[in-house]
Order: C-alpha cells, then sequence, then structure tokens
C-alpha cells in the first residue's frame, strides 16, 4: 500500500526558473516530525536560486503554520495539535555544534538544509513520479507537509491567531540571520560604528538590531535609493546610495564612501556585507578601522576565491567572519523576534508585500527585480 495518502498543494521546482502549483500527495509524519497547515511562507533568494542543485523538489524554508497532528508522543513536551509554529532550519541536535548552542553550525548542516531530498511527495496525477522535500526540514511551498520538529519553534503564547502569524513567516531565514549578526556574532555595543552593505531583509533586521542595541553610527548601503531611505526610517543615521554610477560621480568607491561616513574616518568596527559580490566582500574588508570586523552573510557563488594582501590583514587587525543563521537557535530566536516586532523594535510589516499562494511567480519576480523586499505567500 502506497505510503502517499495525504492531499496536498505545493509549488514544485523542476529548474531554477520552472515552478508549478500542482496537486500533490505526501505522507504522515515520522517519529522527529509533524504534519504542518501552511498559513504563510517566505520567499528567499536562497529558493529563488535554487542552493542545492536538485530536482524536482518542493523548497520553501520560511514557513509558518498550524500543526495538524504529531508524528509520535515524544513530541508532547514542547508541542500538541493546534499549536503556532514559525519553521527556520533544522538539525540534528546530537552534534557537538547543536548541543553547545549553535545548530546552525550543526555537523549535518548542508545535509538536513540545502541537500535534503526526502522523498515526501508525489504527484497527484501521476503516483510514481516522486517529488523530493525536507527542504531545511520543512519544504513549506507545500501544505499540509510534514517537518521536523527541530526547525520549529513554538510561539502559540506570543500569537493570538493565524492572521497575526502572517506577518512572523519570514523571520526564520534571513531576518533571524541578519540580526543575530549583529546581536549574538558582532555583539554591537553603542560605541560601535556599523555598515551595512546591501538592504534586502537581512541587511535592514541588522539595522533594527543595531538600532536597538542603541548603535549610534549606522550606515546603510545599497544600490536602490528606495531602500536607503527605508533604512533610515529603521534605524539607519546614514545613508549611501551606493551605485557604481553614483560612486564614480563622487570620485570614491565603496570603501572610501564607507570610510568618508564614519568619525574621523577611520573606518567602520562592523561591516554586514549581505551581497553576492567577491569584488563587494573586497571593498568591506577596505572599509573597516583597525580591528575591526566584516560579517559575511552574502552568499557568494560556489568556488568563488577572495584575493587578500595578507600582509595588510595581518598588520590591521582585520577579521573576516561568515554568519550562517546569524549564529541562533531558532528555539530561542524566533520567539525573542516575535517580541521585537510586538514592541516596535522591528516593524517588519514594513518589510513584507502579501501575494496569495498561487501568485507565487509574481512574487517571485518582485524578489528578483527588487520591487520588495520580501515577498510572503499566503495559503
Amino acid at each position: 500500500m502506497s505510503q502517499y495518502t495525504v492531499p496536498c498543494k505545493g509549488i514544485v521546482a523542476y529548474s531554477e526558473h520552472d515552478w508549478k502549483f500542482e496537486d500533490l500527495l505526501t505522507r504522515e509524519p515520522h517519529e522527529d516530525e509533524f504534519m504542518v497547515e501552511m498559513i504563510a511562507t517566505g520567499v528567499c533568494h536562497t529558493d529563488i536560486s535554487g542552493y542545492g542543485g536538485i530536482y524536482p523538489r518542493v523548497l520553501g524554508h520560511e514557513g509558518a503554520g498550524r500543526i495538524l497532528r504529531l508524528g509520535s508522543k515524544s513530541l508532547e513536551k514542547n508541542f500538541k495539535p493546534g499549536d503556532l509554529v514559525i519553521l527556520s532550519a533544522a538539525s540534528c541536535q546530537s552534534c557537538h555544534y547543536c548541543t553547545t548552542g549553535h545548530p546552525a553550525y550543526c555537523t549535518s548542516h548542508a545535509a538536513v538544509t540545502l541537500h535534503a531530498n526526502d522523498p515526501n511527495f508525489v504527484l497527484a496525477a501521476d503516483p510514481s513520479r516522486v517529488i523530493g522535500g525536507g527542504y531545511f526540514g520543512q519544504s513549506s511551498f507545500a501544505s499540509p507537509t510534514p517537518v521536523k520538529a527541530t526547525c520549529a519553534a513554538n510561539v502559540s503564547a506570543l500569537v493570538r491567531n493565524a492572521h497575526d502569524l502572517i506577518a512572523y513567516a519570514p523571520l526564520g531565514c534571513g531576518i533571524m540571520t541578519g540580526a543575530g549578526a549583529i546581536t549574538h556574532v558582532a555583539r554591537c555595543t553603542p560605541s560601535d560604528v556599523l555598515a551595512v552593505v546591501g538592504l534586502g531583509g537581512v541587511g535592514l533586521a541588522a539595522i533594527c538590531a543595531a538600532k536597538h542595541l542603541g548603535v549610534q553610527t549606522i550606515i546603510a548601503a545599497d544600490l536602490v535609493p528606495a531602500r536607503v531611505e527605508l533604512a533610515r526610517t529603521l534605524g539607519a543615521t546614514h545613508g549611501l546610495h551606493s551605485a557604481p554610477a553614483e560612486l564614480e560621480a563622487r570620485g570614491t568607491d565603496l570603501q572610501g564612501a564607507i570610510r568618508a561616513l564614519t568619525p574621523g574616518g577611520r573606518g567602520a568596527t562592523h561591516v554586514l556585507d549581505t551581497s553576492p559580490s567577491v569584488v563587494v566582500l573586497g571593498a568591506c574588508l577596505e572599509a573597516v578601522a583597525n580591528n575591526g570586523t566584516v560579517l559575511q552573510v552574502g552568499v557568494k557563488p560556489v568556488g568563488a576565491r577572495l584575493e587578500l594582501d595578507t600582509l595588510a590583514h595581518m598588520v590591521h587587525g582585520r577579521r573576516l567572519v561568515g554568519v550562517i543563521e546569524g549564529d541562533r537557535d531558532p528555539v530561542e530566536a524566533l520567539p525573542e523576534l516575535v517580541r521585537w516586532c510586538k514592541e516596535g523594535f522591528l516593524p517588519v510589516e514594513k518589510l513584507l508585500r502579501n501575494y496569495p499562494v498561487g501568485e507565487f511567480a509574481a512574487a517571485r519576480e518582485a524578489m528578483e527585480k527588487g520591487e520588495v523586499i520580501k515577498g510572503v505567500l499566503v495559503w
């Protein structure tokens, strides 16, 4: 008898650019999973770019929804049917990093996130056609869907109803990454000087976090002037239109323009690079002050290499730090971010545009063109 007994709908990625909304069948949850009815799912550039390169597959890793049923009684300590959950990245919960509070660096991270391809779905019209799932432990471009309990934070005590949960769906990836990079990796203080290069959801969340920490100098740089102005409303003290033509007209480059906005022209104590460009990453290193830190959250092309003057790097005491998921445990971080939203520290509503799930193509296109900060698919 077939294991695929649960009707669902999902966006199937047949290639990077070929996405289709399909009638599917899925399976019942395993012992370490529960079945979730999706309420909303954020669209991330990681989904759009198809990181992992596996097709066909159901993507989606910024889900929020309602638990329908548990896969085993062992989950009853933290979850029950009807609970509202925000989803993030799954982890093994048993390796050195998971047991010491750093599940973002789980030794199985790639296997349970980008490379996860469990046979979770089949096409309803052709049950012999298996579709991969389990992306980041959730594949939240489908509903209902089996979800790994390790990727879920229970927010039922903080969120009144399903409608309110929609605004919090994107917290589990980019926003957690940007905020955590500032609060838990850089650990910025009011006297620090922060520059944020790239003002998508990650960069803008970082600016909100820096403002919350009382950082007195926050420089926001982006190619799009409207995003720079939005960053100012969120707490940036300085804005920089960083389009190459704009910088050239001013007779400077990115690192020079950032340094010019820092006290004494010394450079930033921290630069958050959210861009996909290795050239930009190099400029960020030149923009930091002595003993400064570049936080790399932007995903560069596979195999890309950075040329570095190692003597200058040593003499100036610069640090280059890679950051995944803000080095946060979602169980702790996501309720905290919900509280930030409710208290006004993170006005997430300024970053979102909602789309009915059937309009996923429009949401994707708007994200690719930079017309929206974060598209959210509402089920």
